[in-house]
């Protein structure tokens, strides 16, 4: 199972009723309001968050958004 969640549903720090992954700030990328957060999650896979408001590279944090905002698709065969 793959879960997609937009960028713009996403928000660093802990959510109230969806879900969460714990990560590190891999990088920020800048462009004014349209700015992102990459976090590397203890899995390893990388994560874009449209928040800028967060804390530098290397940074713990926690990814969370609302569970009706992730849509679950079946992983493609190999």
């Amino acid at each position: 199972m793959e879960v997609f969640v937009r960028p713009e549903a996403m928000r660093i720090g802990p959510g109230e009723d969806g879900a969460t992954l714990a990560g590190t700030v891999d990088s920020l990328l800048f462009n004014g309001a349209n700015s992102r957060v990459l976090v590397r999650t203890t899995g390893g896979a990388l994560v874009e968050v449209a928040d800028p408001a967060a804390d530098g590279e290397g940074t713990q944090v926690q990814v969370s958004w609302p569970a009706q905002k992730a849509l679950c698709f079946p992983r493609a065969a190999a």
